[in-house]
């Protein structure tokens, strides 16, 4: 599926089998899931069997499951370039076991990238300012995750964060700058 905001969705009381798909780039960048899987709170018992689909783009969530009182099993996806990997949700009100998910074999990949800049100036010292700048990219190159063993057994990742203040004019505050890269 091409350029929609949702890929593939499992409706309040549907029980599915989602498989072998490739959902890819929603239509508006960051936005939608690619595969969504809900209940209404009080809603008919929804649940899904989730394999072998690659969900690649933007999208907002890669796989959403959200409320959900039945099974969510995902095995052997590839999740990669979605803002958050795996949402798993239960909304107000809540109850046990909604949202939850079983994951086996998933592999993650993509990049992603966030910045913040702000100036700001005092009303209480006339031509007192300060800015800060904050910087963070991350990179996750198949992370495996084994749910038996509950770690990652292959991949890497890498993250850089820089961030810096300066603040001339406000005496007695110190000026940070903050790096580092993992």
């Amino acid at each position: 599926m091409l350029g929609a905001n949702l890929g593939i969705q499992v409706g309040p009381g549907g029980t599915s089998t989602v498989a072998g798909n490739l959902i890819e780039t929603p239509a508006v960048a960051g936005s939608g899931d690619g595969i969504s899987v809900q209940q209404a709170s009080v809603g008919p018992v929804t649940s899904a069997t989730i394999s072998r689909n690659a969900v690649v783009g933007n999208f907002l969530s890669g796989v959403r499951a959200e409320d959900t009182t039945g099974p969510v099993a995902l095995d052997s996806n590839l999740i990669t370039g979605a803002l958050i990997g795996v949402t798993a949700q239960d909304d107000v009100p809540t109850g046990p076991g909604e949202g939850d998910v079983a994951m086996t074999n998933m592999t993650f990949s993509g990049n992603s990238n966030f910045s913040f800049d702000a100036t700001l100036r005092s009303i209480f010292r006339p031509g007192a300012t300060a800015t800060y700048s904050f910087d963070a990219s991350a990179s996750y190159n198949a992370i495996r995750i084994s749910t038996q063993q509950r770690q990652v057994i292959d991949g890497s990742a890498s993250f850089d964060i820089a961030g810096s203040s300066n603040m001339p004019g406000w005496s007695g505050f110190a000026n940070v700058a903050i790096c580092c890269s993992l």
